[in-house]
């Protein structure tokens, strides 16, 4: 009973697994307008401030029409930014929901240890991995997901409160990584497909 009690469970978690890495894949398609019109505000703000506007014969006419256009750009740049953090508090709520079914999966686990030997535990099929092997793959993907939203909030942070970044390498070291994490994820799934359709 343990046993099929551990599958249920793991097949719940991949589940949501598959949920959040679709999810994963739809929200950073949504964010790559938002970050290159954040790219192109950078742009903008180091162009003007790069300006001597003192000399151009607007700056005589406006001498703080400098300051204004490095608030709005700046402003309009914090707006940029507030959408890339919604976009990202959404797909972190369905992280942690996966990372609680994961913990659910452990903790099962741990509580049936003495019913569930070293053969079922590593028994495998022609089509199912061993529920070691998925446990495994389990807390993998829960660090490679962990380590995805870190990346992009390092990304945010950075830009927040130094708005200094080489704008040239920006939105490249926004998706610095995404294919390969994303692309491990989604491989593991893969082998997992039969696992999840079966009825347990």
């Amino acid at each position: 009973m343990s046993e099929i009690s551990l599958q249920k469970q793991l097949q719940k978690t991949f589940q949501v697994l598959e949920t959040v890495v679709g999810l994963w894949e739809k929200t950073l398609a949504d964010c790559a307008c938002t970050v290159a019109a954040t790219t192109n505000l950078c742009e903008q703000y180091f162009d003007c401030k790069g300006l001597a506007v003192v000399t151009l014969p607007v700056g005589k006419i406006l001498p703080d029409v400098q300051e204004r256009l490095l608030y709005k750009i700046l402003s309009e740049l914090d707006r940029k930014v507030a959408d890339l953090r919604d976009k990202l508090s959404a797909v972190k709520v369905a992280q942690d929901k996966f990372s609680k079914h994961q913990e659910q999966c452990v903790k099962l686990y741990k509580r049936h240890s003495n019913e569930l030997d070293v053969y079922k535990m590593t028994e495998s099929t022609a089509i199912w991995p061993s529920m070691s092997t998925m446990l495994e793959v389990l807390v993998d993907s829960d660090c490679l997901l962990f380590d995805l939203y870190n990346l992009k909030m390092h990304w945010i942070e950075q830009l927040s409160e130094e708005k200094t970044i080489n704008c040239e390498t920006l939105t490249h070291s926004w998706s610095s990584g995404d294919k390969d994490i994303l692309q491990n994820l989604k491989d593991s799934l893969c082998h997992l497909t039969f696992f999840v359709q079966e009825r347990v």
